[in-house]
């Protein structure tokens, strides 16, 4: 697989995940949650708890399937009956999937677009339409009914400060 998509640094990014020693200490901020937790899996057979990890990887994992599939369909039910969505009303799968791929990569994804959709001179572009505004924005403090010529200046120095 690491040789599959050499663009992913496999061995450092997983490591991030996974520590290598575990801590010697931990401090909890409420130590009445790790005894209550303690004396309820006492009491809960090994099946319940199984039972119980394996819904809910389901629950988290099941959206993410087809919509054709038996798991999908089943986590889809169950949450139009506890959130009341309307019975068969689903969005764009298009749309969830960029969305996963954005929650996922993050700024990562948009530099590709970004690239990939303004190219070449895309940065002075870029510039040119914040330059643009902030000139825009000059021009409109002159006409604050509510603000005098001194104020106007010193927000337009302002701007200056932060975008130039």
């Amino acid at each position: 697989m690491f040789d599959a998509l050499p663009e992913v640094d496999f061995p450092t990014y997983l490591s991030t995940f996974t520590s290598r020693q575990f801590p010697q200490r931990v401090i909890l901020t409420y130590p009445e949650y790790a005894t209550n937790l303690s004396d309820i899996l006492k009491d809960t057979s090994n099946q319940v708890v199984e039972s119980y990890l394996v819904i809910q990887a389901a629950l988290a994992l099941s959206p993410l399937l087809g919509m054709n599939t038996e798991a999908w369909q089943a986590q889809r039910t169950l949450l139009e009956a506890l959130t009341g969505i309307k019975k068969g009303a689903v969005d764009d799968r298009g749309e969830f999937c960029v969305g996963k791929v954005e929650e996922t990569l993050g700024f990562a994804a948009g530099r590709f677009f970004v690239k990939e959709t303004f190219g070449g001179d895309s940065r002075a572009k870029g510039t040119k339409i914040i330059t643009d505004i902030v000139d825009a924005f000059k021009v409109s403090l002159r006409n604050i009914d509510w603000m005098d010529v001194k104020s106007a200046n010193a927000a337009g120095e302002k701007v200056n400060e932060f975008v130039i």
